[in-house]
């Protein structure tokens, strides 16, 4: 069983104001963000020597991440 901690985006938000920064940037930067690919401990090229590039969070993360942050900005309608 998994003891892994799941992060909300009301989590990661308050953390982005207290650290004085706007949480909406941030979330942003933060889902555009990518680092070189690594195999074997090595970074990776393409053919013209530039690093392979890769979103620095998982896809599963990423796609959790922009359904939070969906629900945020577009809150379900309530049937009347």
């Amino acid at each position: 069983m998994s003891t892994e901690q799941k992060i909300t985006l009301q989590q990661l938000a308050e953390a982005f104001r207290d650290s004085g920064l706007d949480p909406a940037l941030e979330l942003v930067r933060l889902l555009k963000a990518e680092r070189p690919a690594i195999a074997n401990g090595k970074v990776l090229v393409d053919d013209a020597g530039a690093p392979k590039m890769v979103h620095l969070l998982e896809p599963e993360t990423r796609a959790r991440l922009l359904l939070q942050l969906l629900e945020f900005t577009q809150p379900k309608l309530k049937a009347v």
